[in-house]
């Protein structure tokens, strides 16, 4: 049986180390930018990874383009703008097609009035279609503008893995009602910086809270590997200052896909709500695993060595992310 949780514990350490390689990959996501010049004309802006050089848009018929110009933006992201004409205001129908190869693009309206809105679109076999005629329209209806950002909000959780590591922390750490004031604890806090920031009354730097959240799981981890939780199953208070770091992150994403200016609090409330969606799904499926993993060991001593090996292994990763962020923005 000890053969059998060695070969358990490995298991789910390699996959915590390759969770690790995977939070640097590029997620395969493009960001547009698009502002209206006339009533016939708009700017294209792209935001991708700067290995990547942009093939030129397909056009619909009546519309044409010319490139502005591409330029670096830092080591990592590319720049490329073109200007958008088109004969008779904007068709229907696939009236741009980005032939990428991403997976997806957040595409944000910016008005000459600062109003902004965002909404994430689908790519089909790495094609991305823009209808101008639905995104530079009158706008959409709350109801729209909730569900596009709940799923944003979902999406952005079940991506995050480091946010993700931190839950799962939790779970390791803590059982019953005490998970769930943990859970509510991390909930509270990154709920009330997410709204801060994005009304703009906390203004942090990224880099440096990208280093510090990956601080915060290597702390939750450790924890979760001694015995009683090492006094951390009631440190409520503990866990939402952590709970606000992670919030500075989720704000720093919804800044740049933006937020509509008529519907501030509407997306903002929906966004966090997407994010609480996705966090109790993951939570719901890490206590389905810990009880099938539960009722294939012989004993709570073997489950223990499962929490253990797990815990180390997001807490290795998590110290790995530490270093790697830090060498980031202060090399």
């Amino acid at each position: 049986m000890a053969d059998s949780v060695v070969r358990v514990a490995g298991a789910l350490l390699l996959m915590a180390l390759l969770l690790g390689s995977v939070h640097a990959h590029d997620l395969g996501v493009a960001r547009l930018v698009l502002t209206p010049l006339s009533a016939t004309s708009v700017l294209l802006e792209a935001k991708i990874p700067a290995r990547m050089v942009p093939t030129a848009p397909i056009m619909a018929g009546g519309c044409a383009f010319s490139e502005l110009g591409q330029r670096p933006s830092g080591q990592l992201v590319r720049l490329a703008t073109w200007r958008i004409d088109c004969d008779s205001g904007w068709p229907g129908g696939d009236a741009v097609l980005l032939d990428w190869q991403r997976e997806g693009a957040m595409v944000v309206v910016q008005r000459g009035t600062g109003d902004r809105s965002a909404g994430y679109v689908d790519a089909d076999g790495g094609i991305i279609r823009l209808n101008l005629d639905d995104l530079l329209g009158n706008g959409q209806a709350a109801t729209d503008t909730a569900t596009r950002y709940v799923g944003f909000g979902i999406k952005h959780i079940l991506l995050g893995i480091d946010h993700l590591a931190f839950v799962l922390a939790l779970c390791l750490l803590a059982r019953g009602w005490t998970l769930v004031k943990l859970v509510t604890a991390f909930t509270v806090g990154h709920s009330v910086t997410l709204a801060l920031a994005v009304l703009g009354w906390v203004d942090v730097p990224v880099p440096p809270v990208e280093a510090s959240i990956a601080l915060s799981i290597v702390f939750v981890a450790r924890a979760a590997m001694q015995p009683g939780g090492g006094g951390w199953r009631h440190g409520f208070w503990l866990v939402v200052a952590f709970g606000m770091l992670h919030g500075l992150g989720f704000a720093s994403v919804l800044a740049e896909i933006g937020l509509p200016r008529n519907d501030l609090v509407l997306g903002l409330l929906s966004f966090n709500l997407g994010v609480e969606i996705g966090q109790l799904l993951f939570v719901f499926a890490v206590l389905s695993v810990q009880t099938a993993i539960s009722r294939m060991l012989r004993s709570q001593t073997d489950m223990g060595w499962v929490r253990t090996a797990t815990s180390f292994g997001i807490g290795s990763t998590a110290v790995f992310w530490v270093f790697e962020r830090v060498a980031a923005f202060a090399l």
